[in-house]
């Protein structure tokens, strides 16, 4: 089981938009087999479920500051961008955009000869 702490679960928490350290939790137990060792789970559960123990409505605010909160925006931001395709849907999408912009501009023009 990787080191999991209260700032890091708050850590995860701000990236899924959930509020408590509870809702982490949750989450985690809901997809165990993410988080834990299968042949190792009930030692690691315990483990995790003590240090969870009394902090369940704990707000994820609690464990992180303004600066936690704009170094993960920005390495969200950049795997995002990262990850992004080239020429990918947005591109077309846009490309589409301008195409139908210039069908629009080509209708108007044949409509002045009538």
């Amino acid at each position: 089981m990787p080191p999991y702490t209260l700032k890091w679960m708050a850590e995860a928490g701000y990236v899924m938009g959930l509020s408590t350290i509870g809702e982490v939790a949750s989450h985690m137990c809901s997809h165990y087999h993410a988080y834990f060792l299968i042949e190792k789970f009930a030692e690691q559960w315990n483990e995790f479920a003590d240090m969870v123990r009394s902090h369940e409505d704990d707000s994820i605010d609690l464990w992180l500051t303004d600066d936690d909160k704009r170094r993960i925006d920005e390495e969200v931001e950049a795997a995002v961008t990262a990850s992004a395709p080239v020429g990918g849907q947005r591109d077309e999408i846009e490309l589409r955009e301008v195409s139908d912009e210039k069908d629009e501009e080509e209708g108007e023009q044949e409509n002045k000869h009538f």
